[in-house]
């Protein structure tokens, strides 16, 4: 068995396990919080083309730095989404209306 962790910026991770990656809290590019919040240290490209094509998404929680809207549309729509059921209905709709159909 093979386990890769990398550490791509603020809370986002990437667990890569025999070849299935797992995308933690994707928040990878432009600004959080109504452009107050800024990443740093910025991901360098390379990070960027790893993530790409994730077969899964976890979201942890719904603040803007761990469910990023611009981040969540650059990524795979194959991508099957995981979120806490403790959410409103509205947040299957809003996977959905990114293109995401794997909820």
């Amino acid at each position: 068995m093979q386990l890769n962790i990398d550490f791509i910026c603020h809370a986002t991770f990437l667990l890569n396990l025999d070849g299935t990656k797992i995308l933690f809290d994707p928040w990878f590019i432009g600004s959080a919080f109504n452009n107050q919040w800024h990443l740093f240290p910025k991901p360098i490209d390379s990070d960027r083309e790893k993530i790409n094509n994730p077969d899964y998404i976890l979201i942890s929680h719904g603040h803007e730095d761990h469910l990023h809207e611009e981040s969540l549309r650059c990524l795979s729509k194959n991508a099957k989404i995981f979120y806490p059921y403790t959410w409103v209905d509205d947040s299957k709709h809003y996977f959905k209306e990114m293109g995401f159909n794997n909820i």
